[in-house]
């Protein structure tokens, strides 16, 4: 896997190997404003995960949503509520990054999950690594849906010759003059 810095984006680069011997390459293309929302995010869970006990002693967490629970389940509620509604908005826009950004938000919220199932095996441990899993497939679902939307953003280098092979009934384009 290798990437390539293009002007309109980054394209991620892939070997692909299909049925009878055929190779190729994959590549896709993130556009340079879905690669810096991709490092936003990244640096923002990266930031929560670091210094989650310094937010948990923080005077907000420790004190005052101690003492006053149903106002911070409300705001967080509220605040919920807000965040769902622009990822559904996010998800309209732009259904391709959206799916990406589920996947990893899936496959990491698993690994965080699955470090409270040993040794208890607690039923809340497993709801939270199942629900994990539901997020993924709801993020590869989303995927598929937008590569057949967006296919102009995977393309696929095929050896002529060895695609007939294994799909003799595949025509390729003549390469233009």
């Amino acid at each position: 896997m290798s990437a390539s810095f293009r002007r309109n984006g980054l394209a991620i680069i892939a070997e692909v190997h299909l049925p009878a011997n055929v190779k190729g390459t994959g590549t896709l293309l993130l556009h340079w404003g879905e690669v810096a929302l991709i490092c936003a995010l990244l640096v923002i869970g990266e930031t929560v995960v670091h210094f989650r006990s310094q937010i948990l002693v923080s005077w907000l967490v420790s004190d005052w949503a101690l003492h006053n629970s149903i106002e911070a389940a409300g705001a967080i509620g509220g605040l919920g509520l807000l965040l769902g509604c622009l990822l559904a908005i996010w998800q309209n826009k732009d259904l391709f990054l959206y799916s990406v950004c589920e996947i990893v938000f899936g496959v990491f919220s698993t690994f965080q999950a699955s470090l409270t199932l040993f040794p208890k095996l607690d039923l809340a441990s497993v709801v939270a690594v199942a629900t994990t899993l539901y997020i993924i497939s709801s993020g590869c679902s989303h995927l598929v849906e937008a590569v057949r939307g967006e296919i102009d953003r995977v393309t696929l280098a095929i050896n002529k010759g060895s695609l007939q092979e294994i799909w003799p009934r595949a025509t390729l384009p003549e390469p233009e003059a």
